[in-house]
């Protein structure tokens, strides 16, 4: 409609027996009506060539806040659903939000676990899998990287346990009087963090805690990681287990 702003989106290849087609796929775009008061997500589906009616929640969730998605921060799949960051005016409010691939169901997470503070305008933070599965927030804290992870209870209640506070000031050598760190990006597939520091761009394994810096280097960018596939011949029409791991790579936007 009239102002509707396109923010964010996420395209991702549909599970199933492969036809005559290369591959079949759904793009996923979200964004904010005219007045800031409602997200929106709408669905394209290959199979049909057509997009969905656009599925709305309100913005407006809290003590009447402001909240748009985070352009800067790319979606996280957690089980079947696909997660963006929302930020408000002064990071008043932490919140992610989620569409659920299955029920075409909209909504929007509050995280009152982040609480409230602006973190220097650098506050950055994003859904990540954890325990196989489950919902996660991973958060860049100062020179910690805090994980915490959705619990909720035989009655429904929903609570944010913390299960993890990496340091990076050691891990990276991160000097507190130069500007940084700053996290880039995140890799779901691998559990691999991007993180930006006066010294470079570092990739995290979460678990592990391996440390590569890769060979690309920038003063600073955003950082999208991908996967890339292709059938054993390939062709076109070849079944799912032809599927063969091309590459992981990093696109880098330069802000």
């Amino acid at each position: 409609g009239q102002g509707t702003e396109i923010l964010n989106g996420a395209v991702l290849r549909t599970a199933g027996i492969l036809d005559d087609r290369p591959f079949r796929f759904q793009a996923v775009l979200t964004g904010v009506d005219g007045q800031n008061k409602r997200l929106f997500a709408c669905v394209y589906s290959s199979e049909t060539g057509k997009w969905g009616d656009p599925i709305w929640v309100s913005a407006d969730f809290t003590s009447g806040v402001t909240t748009m998605i985070e352009m800067r921060v790319s979606s996280t799949m957690v089980g079947n659903s696909l997660y963006w960051s929302l930020c408000s005016i002064g990071w008043e409010v932490a919140a992610i939000l989620q569409f659920d691939l299955d029920t075409q169901h909209l909504a929007v997470i509050h995280l009152p676990c982040l609480g409230k503070c602006s973190r220097n305008g650098s506050r950055t933070f994003r859904a990540v899998p954890v325990d196989g599965g489950e919902l996660g927030v991973l958060e860049l804290f100062d020179a910690n990287l805090q994980l915490w992870k959705r619990k909720i209870d035989r009655d429904g209640v929903v609570s944010w346990v913390l299960e993890k506070t990496i340091g990076l000031e050691e891990l990276l050598y991160i000097d507190k009087r130069k500007m940084g760190p700053m996290m880039l990006g995140y890799c779901e597939d691998n559990n691999v963090v991007f993180i930006w520091t006066y010294h470079g761009i570092f990739m995290v394994q979460l678990e592990s805690l391996e440390v590569y810096k890769p060979p690309i280097q920038t003063f600073y960018c955003l950082v999208h990681p991908f996967t890339s596939v292709y059938t054993a011949d390939m062709g076109i029409g070849g079944e799912p287990d032809e599927d063969k791991l091309l590459c992981n790579a990093m696109h880098k936007v330069t802000l």
